[in-house]
């Protein structure tokens, strides 16, 4: 008979590969820790998405489609490391300490599991408290880089152990939170990002009869957009600001920031322009020059399109990312979006006779 008696059949394969131990586990952890809303699902990679609590702040879309403020979610993200349960029966504290010592008294894997995997008196220790009424449930630590193994044990339980035991209270082992992925974050954060599409005012636009609303044959129509947050300022940026808790009480912050090069214009009937975020927000006003605004020209007049001509508007955003970690801007992925308003525009056409020559 061997130590762990009846558990050895329970007991998961041990494999040593570049000094990590593979563990097989459950595939839905139980016992997550409060700042986790549901259990591990595969990604694919070697890779685990849990859903963490994140923290927005900055350009956020609110609950009634408006910006600003902060808002908090829970959100399924990708992680670069997590704790998963140990084995089949790691809410069994003397199982967990046949296993090890098992381990231990091997020639093959004495070293490993002295070095990475605890000390016989913290497996006694677990059961110690257990006969006293406290429970425990053991877990092992996972990343998809195995050079992340280290550093999140470190953070995590302040040693570099792969096994832990986690205190259960009220049904629920409080296990230390994942290491997100901040480009993960990035991507959720592009999702809040408040964009709007653009609404455009435009002159001229005369007015009466059937005609009204309408714009002028070969005369410069400035259109402008209405909505200063559907351009991000003269600047043209928009951002958000994320937070999640990460292991040893520590902050992952990633800053979004999508920028547009402004407003594009287009109509089958008046060619293309493009104009930066300042000239697209400015109004026409008497007095000003057509070269401060953003004009098109139409050739002729909207006859058969009753509505009139259809211009099109665009908005294109492109966000990158940045950490206190890592302030190098980086892409997001599918982090470009572009938001489109088509009006119809009447165009009239006005006849003028020449009663003199010179």
């Amino acid at each position: 008979m061997t130590r762990a008696g009846s558990f050895r059949s329970a007991l998961v394969p041990l494999v040593l590969l570049a000094n990590v131990t593979l563990l097989t586990v459950p595939a839905v952890a139980e016992g997550m820790s409060q700042n986790h809303s549901s259990g591990p699902v595969d990604v694919g990679g070697g890779g685990k998405q849990y859903t963490v609590r994140i923290t927005y702040t900055g350009d956020v879309k609110g609950s009634g489609g408006g910006s600003g403020g902060s808002r908090v979610v829970e959100a399924p993200v990708p992680v670069k490391c997590w704790w998963a349960p140990a084995a089949s029966f790691y809410r069994d504290p003397r199982a967990m300490y046949d296993f090890y010592m098992d381990l231990l008294d091997s020639h093959s894997t004495s070293q490993y599991a002295s070095e990475r995997m605890g000390s016989p008196q913290d497996y006694q220790d677990v059961i110690d408290k257990a006969a006293a009424g406290q429970k425990y449930y053991w877990y092992r630590a996972s990343c998809r880089d195995d050079a992340d193994l280290a550093g999140f044990t470190h953070d995590s339980i302040g040693s570099v152990n792969v096994l832990k035991a986690f205190p259960v209270r009220d049904g629920e082992a409080r296990v230390p939170v994942p290491r997100v992925d901040p480009e993960q974050v990035a991507v959720r954060a592009f999702e809040v990002l408040d964009l709007v599409d653009p609404v455009l005012d435009r002159n001229p636009r005369a007015g009466g009869g059937t005609g009204a609303g309408w714009t002028v044959v070969n005369v410069p129509t400035w259109f402008w957009v209405t909505n200063a947050r559907a351009l991000g300022g003269p600047e043209g940026t928009r951002t958000v600001t994320a937070q999640v808790e990460q292991p040893g009480g520590r902050v992952l912050r990633v800053v979004l920031t999508a920028r547009t090069r402004g407003l594009a214009l287009s109509s089958p009937a008046a060619g293309s322009v493009s104009c930066p975020p300042a000239r697209a927000a400015v109004a026409w006003a008497r007095g000003l020059e057509d070269s401060r605004g953003c004009t098109l020209q139409f050739r002729r007049a909207s006859v058969g399109h009753p509505d009139g001509y259809p211009v099109t508007a665009s908005v294109t955003w492109n966000a990158t990312w940045t950490s206190p970690q890592d302030p190098v801007e980086h892409p997001v992925p599918d982090g470009t979006r572009t938001l489109t308003t088509t009006v119809p525009v009447p165009v009239a056409e006005i006849q003028t006779l020449v009663t003199e020559l010179h």
